[in-house]
């Protein structure tokens, strides 16, 4: 079922978003506010294509752009609060939980067994930390739900099981990068994961706009400095500084490509205070120097 409307923010009751029978996917464009009152969710995927959007999850206050997405689990605790005079597009996808658990499943069983036997004996259960995902590549998966006006239940089931499908890797390689924190409890990995995120989307928001040091990126996680530093390096294997070079030269790099600017413009516009630094280590990033990208 695709749902180009947010529900009512008035209603709260069991045949609401969170307790639908098929996948559904809510794909809708807002402007000014809205709220949705506290409820549990089933599987839930939750992302914003344009600008952020604000919402509380188990009690946390977060926000999501198009950089990131969350996956709830059954169970889990939502509330939207849309407070921005911003337009906003936002995409829910509503899983059915049977759906979900047969799907992994049948991915993550080997085939020989699904071979002997084709039937779905146990439900395997997805183990989604509470954190933010880096968007990256999943959005390609979601295509599907912009290439047509119209979808029928099963068209929408194959995709979702594709995105299923990428999710598990995604889910996989988070649990490697939760290991890189140093703490024993769990929950406090997966908190400083969603203060480090918070550091590193604040860092992409204005790494050339402002002169940022790490106090400041460190106050936007709520962290010690020094905790923040080792923890950055340790989850990122860049220093914050290192971070905000690359973000930085990667900007360069797409202003020059497009030849709009000179290389002295292009430098002071993405932050960077010398010339002489800046083509320097543009040369050791992309082997080739600013002035001859602009050439190219």
């Amino acid at each position: 079922m695709l749902i180009s409307k947010l529900p009512d923010s008035q209603f709260n009751g069991n045949t609401g978003p969170a307790g639908r029978l098929n996948n559904t996917i809510l794909y809708t464009s807002t402007n000014g506010k809205y709220y949705y009152p506290n409820h549990t969710t089933p599987y839930l995927f939750a992302t914003n294509f344009l600008n952020k959007g604000r919402y509380v999850i188990n009690n946390q206050p977060v926000s999501i752009s198009e950089r990131c997405f969350y996956f709830l689990n059954p169970g889990d605790e939502l509330a939207i609060n849309f407070d921005s005079k911003q337009p906003l597009k936002t995409l829910f996808i509503l899983f059915n939980e049977d759906f979900v658990d047969s799907s992994i499943y049948s991915i993550t069983t080997p085939a020989n067994h699904l071979l002997d036997d084709p039937s779905v004996k146990e439900k395997v259960k997805l183990n989604i930390p509470n954190v933010p995902f880096q968007s990256g590549t999943i959005l390609s998966h979601l295509h599907f739900l912009f290439s047509s006006n119209y979808y029928g239940q099963q068209e929408i089931d194959d995709g979702l099981f594709d995105l299923l499908t990428s999710f598990i890797k995604i889910n996989s390689a988070l649990s490697i990068d939760l290991q890189k924190i140093n703490s024993v409890k769990r929950s406090t990995r997966e908190e400083l994961y969603k203060r480090l995120f918070i550091a590193r989307d604040f860092m992409e928001d204005n790494a050339t706009t402002l002169s940022l040091c790490l106090d400041d990126i460190a106050t936007q996680a709520c962290m010690n400095k020094f905790h923040f530093l080792a923890n950055f390096k340790a989850l990122y294997g860049l220093t914050p500084h290192q971070y905000i070079i690359n973000l930085r030269l990667q900007k360069a790099y797409q202003l020059l490509k497009e030849q709009h600017y000179s290389v002295s413009r292009v430098c002071y516009t993405v932050g960077f205070e010398s010339l002489q630094s800046f083509s320097s280590l543009f040369r050791r990033r992309f082997k080739i120097s600013p002035s001859a990208l602009l050439r190219k």
